[in-house]
């Protein structure tokens, strides 16, 4: 989700012109990549929108066809790996070990470097992942909802992290100077979708 230089990926629409001669531009971080059009400017047509590509991404015209500029829109946005997903709200869930009794300040503490080592995740994916991307900016955007979970043991989230992979999650390991011996604790996911996460994470109660 950044590049080498650390920027953060961003996509964006802007609208150019107005009446018949309006054309909808999509910018991927930075540059502009694809301009949706009506054809001849009857927008009142069933095939009225058309998609063409810049040549120095390799793309070619789409064509007409399009029953609506949403339709237009969607299928330029796809072409460049943009995917919106249906499945609710983006949400980040963070997963702490019941079973190691940690007071409020240090499972605060916990949780914590969790959404850190997370977030680091999405700062450091391909600059092509435009999906997660997705996921990203809209949980950034939005109302960045963080959703504990309770686990019962180091053998259940470190099955989960197996399970989820190290590209969409993170174990957080105490150092053992307070409270705790050295042990991992907490497993935090990236944002994503809670239809994403319900297969993982979906059978964990609420912290509590």
């Amino acid at each position: 989700m950044a590049g080498a230089a650390g920027q953060l990926l961003m996509h964006s629409w802007e609208v150019l012109g107005k009446g018949a001669e309006v054309t909808h531009v999509l910018t991927v971080d930075g540059e502009r990549v694809a301009a949706v059009w009506p054809i001849r400017g009857h927008v009142e047509r069933p095939d009225g929108w058309h998609v063409t590509f810049r040549p120095s991404r390799d793309r070619v015209s789409l064509g007409g066809g399009f029953a609506s500029l949403d339709d237009a829109k969607r299928e330029a946005e796809e072409e460049y790996g943009i995917v919106h997903e249906k499945g609710g709200e983006v949400v980040m869930y963070i997963v702490a070990r019941k079973d190691l009794k940690m007071s409020a300040g240090k499972l605060a503490a916990q949780v914590g470097h969790g959404v850190q080592d997370a977030l680091e995740i999405c700062q450091g994916s391909p600059v092509d992942n435009l999906v997660d991307l997705h996921w990203f900016m809209s949980w950034v955007t939005g109302s960045r909802t963080k959703i504990v979970l309770a686990a019962g043991s180091l053998a259940e989230i470190e099955t989960l992290h197996s399970t989820i992979g190290e590209d969409y999650c993170r174990l957080v390991e105490d150092e053992g100077r307070t409270e705790i011996a050295p042990t991992k604790t907490v497993l935090a996911l990236v944002p994503m979708p809670k239809s994403r996460a319900r297969p993982f994470v979906g059978h964990l109660p609420l912290y509590r």
